[in-house]
């Protein structure tokens, strides 16, 4: 996958989208906010499927891996942020 940053308006928020080689791809939001003595960061993740099988396999499969790797991509992001 191929990431190319679309917006950028630091600290406050990024936006990348990806595309892949055989077509697909998606778009990932980050944005954070101040929230009392600290911030709150969202990761927001849009993605599209190009065909029924590819649907099929996201409800069943994909969906629930992207849920994982996000949730992880977050806890390593916090963990640099309050290293800071």
């Amino acid at each position: 996958m191929t990431w190319t940053v679309r917006e950028r308006d630091a600290p406050r928020r990024w936006i990348i989208e990806g595309a892949v080689d055989r077509g697909g791809g998606g778009t990932i939001t980050y944005t954070m906010t101040p929230d009392g003595g600290g911030a709150r960061f969202r990761r927001e993740f849009v993605y599209t499927t190009r065909t029924a099988l590819m649907t099929v396999l996201d409800r069943l499969i994909i969906r629930r891996r992207i849920v994982a790797e996000s949730a992880e991509a977050l806890r390593r992001v916090k963990t640099l942020l309050e290293r800071a």
